[in-house]
């Protein structure tokens, strides 16, 4: 399977190695020269992590619950207001400034020709 090829050793090793992204793998990490493993950018240590982001562990059922009624709220559009008209009145503006670009380019066009 593709998969377990790319969980090679070697085969993650030359994936790093060719993409500079940062590895969770820790037989190619280890294949890393020292200045990589070192590189805090790539391999921050865990002090870093601590101080600096946030993680989010199994919230509970309640928190669940109110970000997907949130995130169904804000995809269906349930509320008229003037943010569901945006969308359409953008393309409209656009079709507009289309058409008007179109007919100034004919008639320039056809004075040209005269």
């Amino acid at each position: 399977m593709y998969i377990n090829f790319m969980c090679e050793p070697d085969i993650a090793f030359s994936n790093i190695d060719y993409i500079c992204y940062s590895t969770p793998h820790s037989a190619a990490f280890e294949m890393l020269d020292e200045e990589t493993q070192n590189d805090p950018v790539s391999y921050p240590d865990e002090d870093f992590i601590a101080e600096n982001t946030t993680v989010f562990v199994n919230l509970s059922d309640e928190a669940s619950r109110e970000m997907q009624n949130l995130w169904t709220e804000m995809k269906s559009a349930e509320d008229e207001n003037a943010n569901t008209l945006f969308v359409p009145i953008f393309l409209l503006v656009c079709i507009g400034i289309i058409v008007f670009v179109l007919v100034r380019r004919y008639i320039k066009s056809k004075k040209d020709i005269f």
